[in-house]
């Protein structure tokens, strides 16, 4: 859903004009924003997610529909744009339209800011919930060169799953759940810690990628038996 839209989304307003870092972003990329387009299922329009701060700029990420208001399966469109701090003020220098998708419904998960390799960047944590079977994915972007690449993983980083909805499974229920960090001082690296629950049968594994290129590679451990059946 191409981001060259200008009317923002009329539940976007409360959202933007209560945050003043995210109202100074917004006027600094588009002026006045027009709150014009009302909620409903698939409507295109530009929803301001977040401001992420780094260590010369700061990035407005925005979304091309309302949260919520898209089918079941259907991802949320992301952009990004750039804006340096000078003087003491914002100075739009560079965008990226519609460089990834991420979530279910219309929400695209939850964005962190992250250093990647020599590169910032973010990560999101998304994921949905089908046929009683809930998974959650971890998705990498970098900013390099001027561009927001999207750092792909081998094998790709679940975070999470549970069966505990699925109608007609008679066997135990499973659940997974995964923390991750990128250590401080070791941008190259990607741990995830897991914690597995089978029934009352209770196990821990953990899993690290490394950073190859524009990829991460899995280097040691791996996920749960459990999350790979699941993707």
């Amino acid at each position: 859903m191409a981001q060259g839209i200008r009317n923002f989304c009329a539940a976007a307003r409360q959202h933007v004009e209560g945050d003043f870092k995210l109202s100074d972003a917004v006027r600094q990329v588009f002026g006045q924003p027009y709150y014009g387009v009302p909620s409903q299922q698939d409507a295109a329009c530009i929803y301001p997610l977040q401001v992420l701060r780094y260590g010369s700029a700061d990035v407005l990420l925005t979304m091309g529909n309302e949260p919520g208001q898209a089918c079941h399966g259907c991802s949320a469109s992301l952009s990004a744009y750039f804006l340096a701090r000078t003087g003491g003020g914002l100075k739009l220098v560079n965008k990226a339209i519609d460089f990834g998708q991420a979530g279910t419904s219309g929400y695209p998960g939850d964005i962190s800011p992250v250093r990647i390799g020599k590169d910032d960047g973010i990560a999101i944590e998304s994921g949905g919930t089908f046929q009683g079977h809930t998974l959650m994915l971890l998705d990498f972007y970098a900013f390099h060169a001027g561009r927001v690449v999207h750092v792909e993983a081998s094998p790709r980083v679940a975070l999470s799953a549970s069966d505990a909805g699925a109608v007609g499974d008679s066997g135990p229920n499973t659940d997974v759940s995964g923390s991750w960090v990128i250590p401080p001082g070791a941008s190259n690296t990607l741990r995830v810690e897991y914690k597995v629950t089978v029934g009352r049968r209770r196990s821990a594994t953990s899993a690290t990628w490394r950073l190859i290129g524009e990829r991460w590679v899995l280097s040691s451990g791996g996920p749960p038996k459990a999350l790979e059946a699941g993707q």
